[in-house]
């Protein structure tokens, strides 16, 4: 089935009845969904006081089980290890960059450019809504203050979030 949908749908910002925290809930929707799919999810949040974006983002085309697939134990016509592998995709989704260790161990599975990455995304989300620029930061060559976010997300979208919250050291929940 075509991902195109997914990936082009609206992100979905509620409206916090009631901001108790500073924090940036993030979700990252599991493969071909939308963040509309997971509207109560993410009016819970709101709820709880959080800013909230379901972010739309340009999803690795196959199922978790099939990327891992590919990675383990090691992606076709290459000897990389599974780590290697995982890592350059997640890099690459997440910031449409691989630290060089990593660079190009997935084979070419879903190569991300910058544009399109989930910290860009964000950014632009962010310059979209008015209360965005507390959550923004040039730091560290990126433009996302990790620091405010607390990252969240539904299988493959978990699999990102749960990458990116160990590298970035921020907190998460786990779809």
């Amino acid at each position: 089935a075509s991902r195109l949908p997914a990936w082009t749908s609206p992100h979905v910002i509620p409206t916090p009845p009631n901001l108790t925290t500073q924090s940036l809930v993030v979700f990252l929707p599991g493969t071909g969904a939308t963040p509309s799919h997971y509207a109560g999810l993410l009016d819970a949040a709101a709820r709880a006081g959080h800013r909230v974006i379901g972010l739309a983002y340009m999803s690795q085309p196959v199922a978790v089980s099939q990327f891992n697939s590919w990675c383990f134990p090691s992606p076709p016509g290459s000897v990389a290890s599974a780590e290697e592998c995982n890592r350059d995709a997640h890099e690459s989704m997440l910031f449409g960059r691989v630290s060089a260790p990593y660079r190009g161990k997935s084979n070419g599975l879903w190569d991300v450019p910058p544009r399109l990455s989930v910290e860009a995304i964000l950014c632009r989300a962010l310059q979209s809504v008015p209360w965005g620029a507390q959550y923004l930061s040039d730091a560290q060559g990126g433009c996302v203050d990790w620091q405010k976010v607390i990252i969240s997300g539904h299988s493959q979208g978990a699999g990102h979030a749960a990458y990116l919250s160990v590298i970035k050291q921020v907190r998460a929940v786990l779809f």
